[in-house]
């Protein structure tokens, strides 16, 4: 079997809307606070998804890291911003957090050119 970041965006597609009608109120505060900390602040926005993409691939979450690679490519990071904060991130994981950053370079590769819009995360 192997990696599909759209098969892993579609099943957050498909399971979000379980997990909001089981715990709507939280849920809810979870997709504010996410919206939130992503939002420019004091860190403009391009960097703060950056840095989610870097605690994605550190964090080995094989539905983060197309996720993030999906919002980057709409806000228009490029894919040598997204390796070189990839590669950050496996500085501090080491070997483990290197194979994420395949999987974010192969991301990537199958998420360029395709629909990228804000409304299609």
């Amino acid at each position: 079997m192997g990696f599909d970041p759209r098969e892993f965006i579609q099943r957050l597609r498909e399971t979000n809307p379980e997990i909001r009608d089981a715990c709507p109120e939280t849920f809810e505060a979870y997709v504010r606070f996410h919206e939130q900390a992503l939002t420019a602040g004091q860190v403009d926005a391009r960097t703060k998804e950056l840095a989610a993409l870097a605690v994605s691939v550190y964090s080995k979450c094989p539905y983060c890291v197309p996720y993030h690679v999906q919002r980057a490519l709409a806000m228009g990071i490029t894919r040598e911003e997204m390796i070189e904060i990839g590669m950050v991130a496996a500085s501090v994981g080491g070997g483990a957090t290197m194979t994420y950053v395949s999987m974010m370079v192969q991301a990537i590769n199958e998420l360029t050119n395709i629909d990228a819009s804000p409304e299609s995360l």
